[in-house]
Formats: structure tokens, C-alpha cells, sequence
């Protein structure tokens, strides 16, 4: 990440977002924005650990579409009252990893 934002910088261009743009199927995406010295928009897809990573060390702001929100905050929604034994969910691990 310290090369890539070294490589950002001597190349004359700018950070200017990181977006997580997408969900889908327990997988999230990213995109890196930057601006080059004529002020044209680079972008280009990238893993979120290693956007987020260099958003860190370029000093740009991290944002999160709101679909991907939506799309979280559903997923990890449980009806009320409905509550996760966790012992048995601990105990069901060795069969799917065996």
C-alpha cells in the first residue's frame, strides 16, 4: 500500500474518494477515484481491504454506497424473538470445515 500511494504521488495525481460500491453474495467491492494533473477522473476497481488501506495513506474520504447499506443491513436482520443457539452454531463447525 506504501508503494502504491508512493506511486500515486510521484505520478502527479490525486486521491480523491474510495467508494465500496457493491454486496454481492458476501463479497464486497470498491473502487479507487483519483484525479490526474489535468484534473481528468481515473478509476479503477480494487479490493475493499486494500482501498480502504489506501484511502488511510492518501488522506481521502472512504465512502459507502447506499446500497450496500441496504443490502448489509438486511442481510443481518433477524426476526424478533428469533435468537442463534451459539453453542450449536460452534458445535456445526468442525462438520463444515471437515
Amino acid at each position: 500500500h506504501d508503494l502504491l500511494r508512493n506511486i500515486i504521488v510521484e505520478l502527479g495525481y490525486t486521491a480523491q474518494r474510495v467508494t465500496i460500491t457493491d454486496l454481492l453474495e458476501n463479497t464486497f467491492y470498491a473502487v479507487i477515484e483519483l484525479l490526474d494533473r489535468e484534473g481528468e477522473s481515473v478509476a479503477f476497481d480494487a479490493r475493499p481491504s486494500d482501498a480502504i488501506a489506501l484511502a488511510l495513506r492518501l488522506d481521502c474520504p472512504i465512502m459507502v454506497e447506499q446500497k450496500v447499506l441496504d443490502i448489509s443491513t438486511a442481510s443481518t436482520m433477524k426476526p424478533e424473538g428469533d435468537f442463534e443457539d451459539t453453542e450449536l452454531a460452534t458445535e456445526d463447525w468442525p462438520d463444515l470445515i471437515g
